[in-house]
């Protein structure tokens, strides 16, 4: 469509003549740099050579749609003596500053145009992929394409993914190792870990052995005085104990109504203490306003009171209410971060003694997930020396504290310090 357009528009001229085409294929002119596309980089070789004078384009944006760059692509043909023509919207001039004001709006509406289009494909296949559409590329496993009952804008049908009966089983089987057990792609491609030994006698003797590598040392990419390999079972078994010693911190934790009453109960005293204020600043208010009317009385000679000592009177109410004012605003700040407080440390109670309950019964692949929340990182060292360093903070629930000290600590904190290292002895917990 646009090279006969282009052929028309040239055939109406008087004296044109086509020397060559140019066309692009697959290139986005919104995304890739003049000086990235072949066409634009030959068409200017062409220029400086002198082998054509005009340089006709379908729509201006097909040299390009990039507000801070094809403007200046446009002016330097002009500069070598190009006269750079649109099929349907003439020539582009540069005559005057209206001509080059006119060109660098039409290429930054242009960009604009292509940013919004954009923005409308990638929403598009974002809520297309939501609905279960195929928006391309191979099948996913486990899946097979069938009729969607749509039609796109050309009139082909639009597909939509669907269970693939035949691979259901390993899908599901896949969803639950993942989801529930925390199995990666490595571990589902090969279940089983073997190593091989050679003897003295050449025959070979093999093991099966999951084991963790250390990613850096084994490539050498930093300094390590650490192992290369560790035995998984070991590893696993130590870090188990350790997760088991914090979890015997919930024998001494308070139920989460205790802590929900004794939080009520200790809020009370900074609600009264606001209620106090209140009445007070109301009475400062009060007295204050008193104070400003009387200041009338005094330019007519009706007050009891001197300038000077209605003056120092106003000054004095003011600052009572600001203090009481910074008061009341500590108190409810107090008040807002012991709630937040609370608010935060609700849930993780209920998950941590959750856990605390299932641990011991649960697969190693169940202890494995557990220990991906809880954990924010786990370090080990030459001779297994092992480093844990929890995700949430934990230090309310040891058992060295009981359910007042716990709240006291909680209720009566108000500064966000960051959580403080627990170390169990032999443990070398962090």
């Amino acid at each position: 469509m646009q090279k006969t357009a282009c052929h028309e528009f040239a055939g109406r001229q008087a004296d044109w003549v086509i020397q060559q085409e140019f066309s692009e294929k697959g290139i986005s002119g919104y995304k890739v740099s003049a000086q990235d596309r072949d066409a634009i980089q030959d068409l200017k070789e062409a220029a400086l050579k002198g082998e054509f004078d005009i340089l006709l384009v379908f729509m201006f944006d097909r040299i390009g749609r990039i507000d801070d760059e094809t403007p200046f692509v446009v002016e330097w043909f002009a500069k070598h003596g190009i006269e750079v023509w649109s099929a349907r919207e003439g020539q582009q001039r540069f005559d005057n500053h209206v001509d080059k004001l006119m060109n660098y709006l039409r290429f930054w509406q242009a960009s604009g145009e292509s940013e919004k289009t954009s923005i409308r494909i990638s929403s598009k296949m974002q809520q297309m992929q939501m609905d279960g559409m195929y928006t391309g590329g191979p099948v996913k496993f486990g899946y097979c394409l069938v009729d969607g009952g749509l039609v796109n804008r050309k009139g082909a049908p639009i597909r939509k993914y669907e269970i693939d009966p035949a691979e259901k089983e390993i899908l599901e089987l896949i969803d639950e190792l993942t989801v529930n057990k925390g199995y990666g792609a490595w571990r589902l491609a090969t279940i089983h870990y073997t190593d091989s030994y050679e003897r003295v006698d050449g025959s070979v003797y093999r093991v099966d052995q999951v084991k963790y590598s250390c990613y850096h040392k084994s490539r050498k990419l930093c300094p390590c005085d650490g192992q290369t390999t560790y035995q998984a079972e070991k590893v696993d078994g130590m870090v188990s104990q350790t997760i088991r010693e914090i979890f015997k911190s919930m024998s001494g934790a308070p139920e989460e109504e205790k802590i929900q009453d004794l939080f009520q109960r200790r809020i009370a005293g900074n609600r009264a203490m606001q209620k106090k204020l209140n009445f007070e600043l109301g009475k400062h208010r009060e007295q204050l306003t008193k104070l400003q009317m009387e200041i009338a009385k005094t330019l007519t000679g009706d007050s009891l009171y001197s300038p000077e000592d209605l003056t120092q009177a106003i000054q004095t109410v003011k600052k009572r209410i600001e203090e009481s004012e910074i008061q009341l605003e500590r108190l409810k700040e107090e008040e807002a971060q012991k709630k937040q407080g609370i608010e935060m440390v609700t849930p993780a109670y209920k998950q941590f003694k959750s856990w605390a309950e299932e641990f011991d019964s649960a697969t190693l692949e169940q202890k494995k997930m557990i220990a991906c929340q809880l954990l924010k990182r786990v370090e080990v060292g030459r001779d297994y020396k092992i480093s844990v360093e929890l995700n949430m903070t934990y230090s309310q629930f040891c058992n060295e504290w009981n359910a007042n000290e716990f709240l006291d600590t909680l209720l009566h904190s108000t500064d966000n310090e960051p959580d403080e290292n627990i170390s169990y002895q032999g443990m070398n917990l962090c």
